[in-house]
Parts: structure tokens; C-alpha cells; sequence
């Protein structure tokens, strides 16, 4: 799933850096910066801490810059299903809804895959259109 990721950051030509994301805080290459410079703040933190929190980090924030760069999203059912069970442990709801870093849950249907329950459709899109999942 890294790797994914990382293929994504490196992927991005100098036409895509100001291409908007679905995480509207980001444009494409905000968003490259941010994967890649934050990693220092970590240092005083448990392994298995940073481990979630790069996980899911990478893992959604692999997602918008596949649909801001418009390219095939990376994830699949299992990496979503382990994306989903560490948002469901880190993401409370202080941490959710408007001013905060994570919006809403958006309601899925139930027989949704992993990555589209994990992932919030951009806007004017739903789960499952193509290019989104």
C-alpha cells in the first residue's frame, strides 16, 4: 500500500501539482508536501501510534490524490477494510464534522465494498461511479 502511495507522489507531473483534490484543505502537490514533510513529528510517538496513523494517512490521502491527478485509485477491498478499521479507532467525533480535520461519516449502502466505505466520494460523485473505486 506504500508503494502505491508513493508511486502516486512520484507520478505527479508539474501540470497536476495545482489540481485540485477531493480534500478541499489540499491541492495536489499541498498534498504531496504533506505525505512527505511530516514524518518528523512522529519521533516521540509508539511505533504502533505512527504506524495508524501513516496507514490511514496514506491509504486515504493516496485515494484524493488519485482522483485530483485524475488516475486509478490504488487501494483495494483488503487495504480499505485495514483503512477502515483504523479510522474506526482513531476517528472519533470530536474529531469529525465542520472546522475539524475529518468530515461526517457519509452513509453507504450495505452491500458497499471496503473502499467505498472508507472512502467519501467527491463531489458530484458517488461510491462506486467509475474512476471513484
Amino acid at each position: 500500500m506504500l508503494r502505491k502511495t508513493a508511486a502516486l507522489i512520484e507520478g505527479i507531473r508539474p501540470d497536476q501539482i495545482p489540481a485540485a483534490t477531493p480534500c478541499p484543505e489540499y491541492d495536489a502537490g499541498a498534498l504531496r508536501n504533506h505525505l512527505v514533510g511530516w514524518v518528523q513529528f512522529f519521533e516521540e510517538m509508539p511505533g504502533a501510534v505512527v504506524y495508524g496513523m501513516l496507514f490511514f494517512e496514506y491509504v486515504t490521502y493516496g485515494w484524493d490524490l488519485a482522483i485530483g491527478t485524475e488516475r486509478q485509485v490504488p487501494d483495494d477491498d483488503a487495504e480499505a477494510a485495514v483503512g477502515l478499521e483504523v479510522a474506526q479507532r482513531m476517528l472519533s467525533v470530536e474529531y469529525r464534522g465542520a472546522g475539524m480535520p475529518f468530515g461526517d461519516e457519509v452513509p453507504v449502502p450495505e452491500d458497499a465494498s471496503m473502499v467505498d466505505r472508507l472512502f467519501r466520494p467527491p463531489a458530484g460523485h458517488s461510491p462506486g461511479d467509475p474512476g471513484v473505486s
